[in-house]
């Protein structure tokens, strides 16, 4: 029996919706944007998905940490960034 143990898991997929180009993709990008774009051109959001299928069914995740670094910004004042999770994963149709 194991008690707490850990796990690490890097991102296998990520991506940024920007609602200014609401038909772009942005899936191989090497940058994540989120928040209001210098340009005015809308807002984005951090999209991040994590492989969990070694986890046991009906697992209980009790806490989880993620780490974010920010590499710009273009009001030069402190950032808040909000976390949250997705009940369910985002759909890559465009229909």
């Amino acid at each position: 029996m194991k008690i707490d143990p850990s796990l690490t898991r890097n991102p296998s997929a990520d991506t940024y919706v920007n609602s200014g180009a609401p038909n772009s993709s942005h899936g191989p990008g090497t940058e994540l944007h989120a928040g209001k774009l210098d340009s005015g051109e809308g807002y984005c959001r951090t999209l991040v998905k994590f492989d969990i299928s070694s986890l046991p069914a009906g697992a209980y995740v009790r806490s989880a940490n993620i780490k974010l670094y920010e590499f710009y910004s273009g009001g030069g004042g402190a950032t808040t960034t909000y976390v949250g999770s997705m009940a369910r994963p985002p759909s890559t149709s465009r229909s």
